[in-house]
């Protein structure tokens, strides 16, 4: 992540499609119109998660209504009694009406998992019933259909009609028969189905940069000369990660779509991403994109993220063959553009964090350490961190956490640190920093959690200030939590 002081300018991207796409859209082409039983079946689910908000909240469990939301507008983006129902808890929320003390109760719980289970069973079924009625004539609605019921409305009787199939490239889902066609190199393109020789002619009309790939989906734009397959891989990697990201953290952070796309610029190397910074008259060059990936954090809405297949090692671009080899940084500056672009809503544009910058870190380093699996996120803790073939590996935070926990610095003063000691990717606080962050929302049982995003709502909207963390944390022991650090740091195994 940089800061910037100037303005970058870059298109803002296409209107919201009908309803949440697994398949990337392309600019140029809208779905027709759709059919009625798909109609009833977007009706069905707008329906059904509102109905289970509506229970949640009777439940007293705030983030459980606001997931539910959340769930239909991954369907339903342009949803409008989605959006005002959401809009409506997070007024109660900053009220401090919508998040009471403790759990629900056991017979709360058990009531609200049986109207889950209707509504799942519901939406899943007039899902896979619409999309086999499109799958001869809207292949691209049915592959699209195919995912949403796997991922969110997986019931046996949906999945029977449905048979999907997993196709890791894109941590997807689709088809038995949509896989085998990818596998064999085509793709969906503009609603239909492409054989590989008609996608590499299509590739090679958008291989410079005077006509580049420019593929969205309802929040992000992808722009690149790379082949459309590598555009995809990206694209639907994003998606999966911002859909978790405001599941995760939304029901206690007001995280709010920016409005239009949020756009990544994705080459091949470093100097090409610097040419282009160039070309687009920013006054900035190579020199100014931290390796493979960089958000730039500044006061504009909607600010880029810049990826490239060369690591920075040293002094030297070393390119890397896969994405696996980038996942961790760029998930990273991922999470920082989402966190930062979704709270500008109530956001200072007037200058950058300057206190309680290790939160920025600590969220954003957390979650560059999760994985996907087409189905969930889960934390991963690996000893190393893989470098290019023939370059070995680097030891990871969590590794290095624990090989260190005598050079751990208290709390109270890790916490205090100014920002100039938290800038240097090689520092020892930006290494605490991701294990720091995993304590503070899942150790001890989560009970930071809360006063942890609290503070991070704080410094993502760019309204910090030095006692800001004894403010959230208010009534907190300052030696019972370092007490529970160091056991936690102690007593965590390595993947």
């Amino acid at each position: 992540m940089r800061t910037k002081a100037l303005v970058l300018l870059w298109a803002a991207g296409t209107a919201l499609a009908p309803h949440a796409s697994a398949e990337p859209q392309q600019k140029s082409k809208q779905d027709p119109t759709l059919t009625k039983p798909e109609l009833a079946a977007f009706a069905m689910v707008e329906k059904e998660m509102l109905r289970l908000s509506a229970a949640a909240m009777a439940a007293k469990d705030a983030p459980a209504a606001e997931r539910s939301l959340r769930l239909g507008l991954d369907v339903l983006p342009g949803s409008t009694k989605l959006k005002t129902e959401l809009e409506r808890i997070h007024k109660l929320a900053a009220a401090g009406k919508a998040f009471p003390p403790g759990p629900p109760t056991a017979a709360a719980r058990e009531k609200l998992a049986s109207i889950a289970a209707e509504a799942r069973a519901a939406c899943g079924k007039a899902l896979a019933e619409a999309a086999l009625l499109v799958k001869s004539d809207f292949p691209e609605r049915f592959e699209r259909t195919v995912g949403i019921v796997k991922t969110s409305f997986p019931t046996e009787e949906a999945l029977a009609k449905l048979d999907p199939a997993y196709f890791p490239l894109y941590y997807t889902w689709f088809s038995k028969e949509g896989v085998a066609r990818l596998d064999a190199g085509g793709e969906l393109l503009d609603g239909k189905w492409l054989d590989a020789d008609a996608v590499a002619e299509k590739d090679r009309l958008h291989s410079e940069w005077a006509n580049p790939w420019v593929i969205s989906d309802e929040a992000h734009e992808v722009s690149t000369t790379l082949p459309l397959r590598t555009a995809k891989q990206f694209l639907h990697y994003i998606g999966h990660f911002r859909r978790y990201v405001l599941s995760r953290f939304g029901p206690f952070m007001d995280l709010r779509h920016p409005g239009g796309k949020l756009p990544v610029s994705l080459a091949l190397s470093r100097e090409e991403l610097g040419e282009r910074l160039r070309k687009l008259g920013t006054g900035l060059g190579a020199s100014a994109l931290s390796g493979c990936a960089t958000y730039f954090c500044g006061p504009d809405n909607r600010e880029p993220l810049y990826v490239c297949f060369d690591l920075l090692i040293g002094e030297a671009d070393v390119r890397v063959p896969a994405f696996d080899y980038l996942r961790v940084h760029v998930t990273r500056e991922l999470a920082y553009q989402i966190l930062y672009e979704y709270s500008k809503h109530s956001g200072n544009k007037t200058r950058q964090v300057e206190a309680q910058f290790w939160a920025v870190h600590a969220i954003g380093r957390y979650l560059s350490f999760h994985a996907f699996d087409g189905l969930a996120w889960r934390l991963t803790r690996p000893q190393q961190l893989p470098l290019p073939p023939g370059l070995g590996a680097l030891e990871s935070p969590f590794a290095w956490c624990k090989a260190h926990r005598a050079d751990l610095p208290p709390l109270k003063d890790y916490v205090a640190l100014p920002r100039n000691q938290l800038e240097l990717a090689v520092s020892i606080p930006v290494k605490i920093a991701p294990v720091f962050g995993w304590f503070l929302i899942e150790g001890e049982g989560g009970k930071y959690a809360t006063k942890f995003f609290a503070l991070a709502q704080e410094v993502f909207r760019i309204q910090d200030t030095p006692k800001l963390f004894d403010q959230c944390f208010a009534g907190v022991d300052a030696a019972g939590i370092q007490k529970e650090w160091e056991r936690f740091v102690e007593s965590y195994t390595l993947d």
